[in-house]
């Protein structure tokens, strides 16, 4: 019998975000947070980004420059969301020979953080 002790016949394969449970592949979110300093060279990696995030099963979700900040200081970077069928697919796409490269052109025209959150 699972926690709480009712069966909702879930796979319970672990935890996942906030303590619910897992099942073998649930999709995620790939979220960048990106401060663009070179935008004529973030044009050349933004050329070639879609075809691998395509290739890796990624859907683009949210590509902006205009966050509402509602706490904390203002949100001034881009952000980008993708949405991949799993964790797992998301690092395929990260540590891939095609995105490494795209990280190369990148490099020198923009910085910022990028993190892989599992969907509940």
């Amino acid at each position: 019998m699972p926690p709480g002790g009712v069966d909702s016949g879930l796979k319970f394969m672990g935890k996942g975000a906030f303590g619910f449970p897992k099942g073998d592949r649930m999709p995620a979110f790939f979220i960048a947070r990106v401060n663009i300093t070179d935008r004529e060279q973030y044009k050349k990696y933004l050329q070639v980004v879609p075809g691998i995030i395509k290739k890796y099963h990624g859907t683009a979700r949210v590509r902006t420059e205009e966050a509402l900040t509602l706490e904390g200081p203002p949100e001034n970077r881009r952000i980008i969301v993708i949405e991949f069928p799993s964790v797992e697919e998301a690092e395929r796409f990260y540590h891939s020979a095609e995105y490494r490269e795209a990280i190369q052109i990148r490099k020198n025209a923009a910085a910022g953080e990028v993190i892989v959150v599992e969907t509940v």
